[in-house]
């Protein structure tokens, strides 16, 4: 089954590292703003300060070129769902608006009991078969069923021994250096030259209404703030994004 937290195998930030942390963002500018002086003056503009946040951060915030990305494909698919009546006005609202704070999170689990009511939390895992690593996406607690490890197995042409001793985060997978994030923000939104270790981005289902209820699903964009997506978009945010920095690997959907 698939687990509750995104990628538990990895090093968590505590203790005084996550103070030190927590005060270096604290004197960064917001990225709140940063998304929208983007808004009024495009993505190339406010580099440094994202350059600043990036090397004080480190892994636990994504990287200044990916926050960039995916702001770029957020903002063009959410004016797209709007224009296209799948997303009403209220729920339109930029992207700087839909950035949330919450103390820093080292799970997907403990993401999800501080999001706002009604958010859906992403998680991540890590998925080992044979001798390929998988990053497994889904909302909310969805689990993978022996039917999606003989899917994705197949995929690849995999033994069926080798599916039936598929691993769930594999003690051996460290976030940070696979996937360069820190142990609970593991998302599709890779940061770029960090995807080639794995063979294929996994996406699981999810229920329909949460697309028909305007739900909003949360990723995460560093340990202490979360991005709020409406669940219609994020399937084609995930594609855009994926086919921009890792375009080579194949995105598997359940």
């Amino acid at each position: 089954m698939l687990s509750s937290d995104n990628n538990a195998s990895g090093r968590i930030l505590s203790g005084p590292e996550l103070a030190f942390a927590e005060a270096d963002l604290a004197q960064i500018i917001p990225l709140e703003l940063v998304f929208e002086r983007w808004l009024q003056d495009g993505t190339r503009s406010e580099t440094e300060p994202l350059l600043e946040r990036e090397q004080r951060l480190g892994a636990s915030t994504l990287p200044a070129e990916g926050l960039r990305l995916i702001y770029e494909v957020a903002v063009t698919e959410l004016a797209s769902a709007v224009a296209r009546g799948h997303v009403s006005g209220l729920f339109g609202r930029p992207l700087h608006q839909r950035i949330v704070r919450h103390p820093a999170t080292h799970s997907a689990k403990q993401t999800q009991d501080v999001l706002p009511w009604g958010v859906i939390v992403q998680k991540s895992v890590s998925l080992a078969i044979g001798n390929r690593l998988m990053l497994c996406s889904c909302l909310g607690d969805h689990r993978l069923t022996h039917a999606d490890y003989l899917h994705i197995g197949r995929t690849f042409s995999l033994s069926r021994k080798a599916i039936d001793h598929a691993a769930t985060n594999p003690q051996t997978v460290d976030p940070v250096d696979v996937f360069g994030m820190a142990d609970g923000m593991v998302s599709p939104f890779l940061p770029p030259h960090h995807a080639e270790k794995i063979a294929a981005l996994v996406l699981a289902p999810w229920p329909i209404t949460w697309e028909q209820e305007e739900t909003d699903v949360a990723i995460s964009l560093s340990l202490w703030e979360s991005l709020l997506i409406p669940v219609c978009c994020i399937r084609s945010i995930v594609r855009e994004y994926a086919a921009k920095v890792y375009s080579s690997i194949p995105v598997i959907e359940l």
